[in-house]
């Protein structure tokens, strides 16, 4: 039999803003995403260092993945996300998994 929910369970004005620092680190993993050559520029950052799992996650793929040729990667933004390029088994899936639930 299915569960009746509560009328106030689903009461979006209850759930909490996001902090600052969430939209920081979504423009950060969007930069990284857009030009992940230039991750070694945040190279003292670790996946622990962001405030959900979900920005973790995809901070420690985009890691895990070898940085594109920039030209290249120019010409096909596609090539991080599309498993070429020697990646982890597994990595590109991943990126492109949390890239969707962040945004």
């Amino acid at each position: 039999m299915p569960r009746t929910p509560d009328p106030d369970e689903d009461d979006l004005d209850t759930i909490p803003p996001p902090q600052p620092v969430f939209y920081a680190e979504q423009a950060l993993l969007g930069a990284l995403l857009l030009e992940p050559q230039r991750r070694d520029d945040v190279s003292g950052l670790g996946p622990d260092a962001f405030s959900t799992a979900a920005h973790s996650a995809l901070f420690a793929a985009i890691r895990s993945l070898p940085a594109p040729d920039p030209v290249q990667h120019a010409m096909n933004t596609c090539r991080t996300v599309g498993g070429r390029g020697g990646a982890p088994a597994g990595a590109a899936r991943r990126v492109a998994m949390w890239a969707r639930t962040i945004w």
